[in-house]
């Protein structure tokens, strides 16, 4: 599920950041090179979760 952030797949880390704070949006990586990062249960309706691999946004897990 991207919910049209498909975009940023294949970007690196800092390029999917900057086009994620430009449509004034938050980017949390959930998971960095195959490691379960710490996040939080709340819901957030402007936050799109990313999944990263040696810099490169390799999935958008969906927006929480």
């Amino acid at each position: 599920m991207s919910d049209g952030w498909d975009n940023l797949i294949g970007l690196d880390e800092e390029t999917a950041e900057a086009e994620v704070k430009g449509r004034h949006w938050i980017m949390r990586v959930v998971q960095k090179n195959k490691q379960s990062m710490v996040g939080t249960c709340d819901l957030r309706e402007d936050r799109v979760n990313v999944v990263v691999d040696q810099g490169i946004v390799t999935e958008v897990m969906g927006v929480g």
